[in-house]
């Protein structure tokens, strides 16, 4: 069965929506899928039209010269721009390869671009809603990020809904509402999150990478993700202050994805050198770091109920065996069970994620406890396999009608 991805972008961009997207491309072609990806526009980290990555063909897609708008007044020139290029590279592709099924990955601008190419060669298509928000668009994509384009793109979503074979939803409250808004009950798919634990899972420290740091004999805290204000990298940095007035050797390593401030205001907080600020890693390194790291802390703030975090890299951590600190934001209380498989904190308050953080430094045996049960439970019961076997159902469903 060979499946085109239909996805926003992809690696090297590391963000939640591509890793999600990579999981499930690897999964699918370990068990003897053809997976085929194309990148919309926004995907701007081209090198080559065509590149392979893991072993699958990624076909990028530019857009044309001429999609600056000619003059003001011209409401989402580019967005159109965009959907027009990109349908053109789904045809070309579809007609250069037998494809069974189109797999379309929000925003709704990929689907909308892909359905005429379904009705015409009759391929079936399915649309996944990816609930990432901000955090999971590239940098460049920030038309994508706009009030207007937003509420757009939230009524395409509705369109294509109805339009596409079949919908696949991560959330399974959305499941109500698609139905109240004219979905078919029966077309919709609830996939539950996964994480890889044959990709991400425990390795022995690296002496090389420890050595260029300084990072022997040295409880380390870790952050990764992006260094947007509403993470708490603040809060954290202050926390850590705290943390080093007990336990003077801990060090703090910052990995950031490649958005947000840069942190020179960071690492002027410290002049000891033990705030150590890494910048962007490469996801096929990622291990390595994890490998250094004792405590993985996520510190995110409270904003609004619509800017929950995202729990994808949460979750490497835990299927990497790391204990784990993170806000009680409501997507991360679902994921950790405080004490047993991570350590939960008031969000915003530097006092208790700095009391949590000494807690975990000087208890070496309640880390590697929460490393053990966080991994037991991703083993257990988030298994991509499952996923996988939600995602197989809903082809052999498309493909029968």
């Amino acid at each position: 069965m060979r499946i085109l991805h239909v996805l926003d972008h992809s690696l090297p961009y590391v963000t939640d929506y591509s890793l999600k997207g990579r999981y499930i491309i690897k999964l699918q072609k370990d068990f003897g899928l053809s997976p085929v990806v194309i990148t919309s526009p926004n995907h701007a980290l081209i090198s080559n039209p065509i590149e392979i990555i893991e072993g699958v063909f990624h076909y990028r897609t530019f857009l044309p010269e001429e999609s600056t708008p000619p003059r003001r007044g011209c409401p989402f020139f580019k967005e159109r721009s965009s959907m027009v290029s990109l349908g053109q590279a789904i045809y070309r592709v579809s007609s250069s390869q037998k494809i069974d099924v189109i797999h379309v990955h929000s925003p709704a601008f990929n689907g909308i671009a892909a359905l005429e190419t379904g009705q015409k060669k009759n391929i079936p298509l399915l649309y996944e809603i990816h609930d990432f928000g901000e955090k999971g668009l590239p940098k460049q994509a920030d038309s994508m990020k706009e009030p207007a384009t937003q509420a757009l793109n939230k009524g395409l979503d509705r369109y294509l809904c109805r339009q596409a074979g079949a919908v696949v939803i991560t959330e399974k409250g959305l499941r109500e509402r698609m139905i109240e808004e004219g979905v078919s009950e029966g077309k919709i798919y609830t996939v539950s999150y996964g994480d890889d634990s044959s990709l991400l899972k425990p390795i022995q420290n690296e002496e090389e990478i420890q050595k260029r740091y300084n990072l022997q004999n040295s409880p380390v805290l870790g952050f990764i993700g992006s260094l947007f204000n509403h993470e708490g990298v603040d809060c954290l940095l202050q926390a850590f202050l705290k943390v080093r007035e007990k336990v003077p050797e801990t060090k703090l390593l910052l990995i950031d994805d490649g958005h947000g401030r840069p942190m020179a205001q960071a690492t002027s907080q410290d002049a000891s050198g033990h705030i150590i600020y890494v910048g962007q890693v490469k996801q096929k390194d990622i291990q390595r770091y994890y490998s250094l790291i004792d405590v993985l802390v996520y510190p995110q703030l409270k904003m609004n109920a619509a800017e929950d975090p995202s729990i994808q890299q949460p979750m490497e951590a835990m299927a990497s065996g790391k204990a784990i600190i993170a806000s009680d934001m409501s997507s991360l209380r679902k994921l950790i069970t405080d004490k047993k498989t991570g350590l939960l904190f008031k969000a915003g308050d530097i006092s208790d994620l700095a009391g949590k953080c000494l807690k975990l430094v000087i208890n070496k045996h309640l880390r590697q406890t929460l490393g053990d049960c966080a991994r037991f439970q991703m083993a257990q019961d988030r298994k991509w396999l499952q996923v996988m076997a939600q995602y197989l159902k809903a082809y052999k469903d498309l493909l029968s009608c």
